[in-house]
């Protein structure tokens, strides 16, 4: 009465509200406990199956450097791959960055274009397909280059083993020395010392008398297709051997430095350069079968 709820033994029993029918979701923090479990459980199996580890090694890799949002593996792969081109100026009409390009276009077009899709589509991949596509995306993370700003030495001296593991030869990748690539950017003194270590001192004689840039244009001619490098592009474990006369001595051959001597006909016609049967590599590794 009044509004007032009944009192005494007559009184009806006040009603509960009704208990909300849907099951709400795990506590956040029970979820991180669960899937920590789950984790090192998976690292364990993983562990114990190579080929499912170096399918998502693969995986991640292709991710990073295939797609621009590859944030789809749980792998905790940063492949990081460097851009060179303020480095040095030229450097993507180097026979190996054509090569790089032209592979790196090979796969991507071998590959499905949704990140989503690339797990199955490896997993289609033969053995020797994987293997090739993984050498490819691990070579797009080597960074070798002397950065005065920040130096690291011991990757340096990382990179001078894995040079030496694959027997790499800068003069075969077709680096030469020429008056923009290292001749015009030495002293004079640097220059003598390179024609005598490559071409004796008789050639570099017949050199030392000129100013900067002429000498800089004759040893071009001198070195052509000699193999010589400087010391930042050599392997450790190969060595140069200067070219020398039948009778042992490094005087020049017959025409070698003619310019520089009189003005006449440029010693680069004299010489045979040193390249490949083809002067291209030979072509990257098929792509797996579509």
């Amino acid at each position: 009465v009044n509004g007032v709820a009944p009192t005494g033994a007559g009184a009806t029993e006040a009603v509960e509200p009704e208990e909300d029918d849907r099951v709400p979701p795990l506590p956040d923090r029970l979820v991180t406990e669960l899937t920590a479990h789950r984790t090192l459980a998976l690292r364990d199996a993983v562990a114990n199956d190579p080929q499912v580890a170096f399918m998502a090694a693969l995986h991640a890799l292709c991710l990073k450097l295939f797609y621009r949002h590859g944030q789809d593996s749980c792998l905790e792969i940063e492949p990081k791959s460097s851009g060179f081109s303020a480095q040095a100026p030229g450097l993507a009409d180097t026979i190996s960055a054509k090569a790089i390009a032209a592979r790196h276009d090979a796969w991507a077009k071998s590959l499905p274009s949704e990140p989503e899709e690339l797990w199955d589509a490896l997993n289609t991949f033969d053995q020797d397909s994987c293997q090739m596509l993984f050498a490819h995306c691990v070579s797009l993370t080597v960074n070798a280059v002397h950065d005065s700003y920040h130096r690291h030495p011991n990757a340096i001296a990382h990179a001078d083993r894995m040079a030496e593991t694959v027997d790499l030869d800068m003069a075969a990748a077709g680096w030469q020395p020429t008056v923009d690539t290292y001749l015009g950017r030495v002293t004079k003194a640097r220059i003598l010392e390179v024609v005598r270590e490559a071409k004796g001192e008789a050639a570099a004689q017949l050199i030392d008398h000129l100013k900067k840039p002429e000498m800089a244009s004759e040893a071009e001619t001198l070195l052509a297709g000699t193999g010589w490098l400087p010391e930042p592009l050599r392997t450790p474990g190969q060595s140069f051997a200067p070219a020398a006369d039948a009778d042992g001595s490094d005087r020049p051959r017959d025409g070698e430095g003619q310019s520089a001597m009189n003005g006449g006909e440029s010693a680069m016609d004299q010489m045979h350069v040193h390249t490949d049967t083809d002067g291209e590599r030979p072509p990257a590794h098929s792509i797996a079968a579509e």
